[in-house]
């Protein structure tokens, strides 16, 4: 029947009923309706997109709820990546309640026709709590991933063999793993081996090699990778002026590209002079930064500077709503101190 419904049903018909849903900002029920009814290949693929839409906001007010049915719609009808990011929905509870067991479902589902799934799976048994975690079967899911040359599921196995999680420990095939990650462009890879150079884990040690990997992934715009190197310039520091140069151009370099780490180490060195000589303002600078990617040591730390005009113009009301965010975040610091401002306020 779909057959001869696909010959008038066309994929302009169904990209019209999406532009539809899109400007309607809700969805329009006719056609939702009429793609529920009629879906030939373009359909489905439609409807794919339409729960992509609705779960992130692009074209359409953010409705994760609705997007999770139109990926199940497109999920019933054999459709890999709809079946695959209905397992990250469960995963993370986006748009549903929070549920291992349907996240390990909709993955399982979409294994055979993504090596991302049969990982993402894979992360869902070795990061499990209680009885539910399962290091074995986790590195068992990293292998066939591995099998389909999936590069993040060679660097987990070789994580895992540094380990000791689902198999004996075994540095000289964590490296033989991080190896091949690496050279299907896993930078993470390129990180972890710069970790075992550096500490003779699986190699002989090497810091030349080490940097060495460190380098390529930096220089390669990966921002983890400048941030392990301006440490490596850092715990090398031997005197030289361009080793604290170079330590400097890295942490800064990730920093300004949003590295939590680097953030936290900056405005760190900047208000207790560990690397830096104190510079308020621009501890404050840093913390701020930070705390406005959640972080509650940050948050609690920029608050301190509004309430005590450190690098900042001194403001209780500002103090008061980092403080706040700390304290949300389970910061007992902060809870304390937002507790003292409540008491001089009554």
């Amino acid at each position: 029947m779909h057959k001869h419904i696909g010959h008038f049903f066309s994929g302009d018909h169904i990209r019209e009923l999406l532009k539809k849903a899109e400007e309607s900002h809700v969805g329009s029920d006719k056609a939702c309706y009429e793609l529920g009814r009629y879906l030939t290949e373009d359909g489905v693929e439609a409807c794919y997109e339409l729960g992509c839409r609705y779960l992130t906001g692009e074209g359409v007010a953010k409705d994760p709820e609705t997007g999770i049915k139109w990926l199940k719609a497109a999920a019933d009808h054999d459709h890999a990546e709809a079946k695959y990011n209905l397992g990250v929905c469960y995963a993370l509870g986006e748009g549903v309640k929070r549920d291992f067991d349907e996240a390990l479902r909709w993955y399982t589902r979409a294994k055979y026709d993504m090596p991302a799934a049969c990982y993402a799976a894979g992360l869902c048994y070795l990061n499990a709590d209680g009885a539910f975690q399962d290091d074995e079967e986790a590195v068992n899911l990293f292998r066939e991933a591995a099998d389909q040359w999936y590069a993040p599921a060679m660097h987990e196995l070789g994580n895992c063999y540094a380990e000791g999680k689902g198999v004996e420990q075994d540095y000289y095939e964590a490296v033989s793993w991080y190896r091949q990650a690496a050279k299907h462009g896993c930078y993470d890879s390129f990180i972890a081996l710069a970790h075992c150079f550096s500490r003779g884990l699986g190699v002989p040690l090497d810091p030349d090699e080490a940097k060495k990997w460190l380098l390529r992934a930096a220089e390669a715009g990966y921002v983890p990778a400048q941030y392990e190197l301006a440490e490596y310039y850092k715990n090398l520091f031997s005197g030289k002026e361009e080793d604290w140069i170079e330590a400097e151009k890295w942490l800064r370099k990730s920093a300004e590209q949003g590295y939590l780490k680097a953030q936290l180490k900056l405005a760190g060195s900047y208000a207790y002079g560990s690397l830096y000589s104190r510079n308020k303002r621009k501890a404050a600078y840093w913390f701020h930064k930070a705390a406005e990617q959640g972080d509650a040591s940050a948050q609690c730390s920029l608050a301190r500077c509004y309430a005590k005009g450190k690098g900042v113009q001194r403001n209780l009301k500002k103090a008061a709503y980092w403080y706040a965010k700390a304290a949300e975040a389970g910061d007992a610091s902060a809870q304390y101190e937002l507790g003292k401002i409540y008491l001089k306020r009554s």
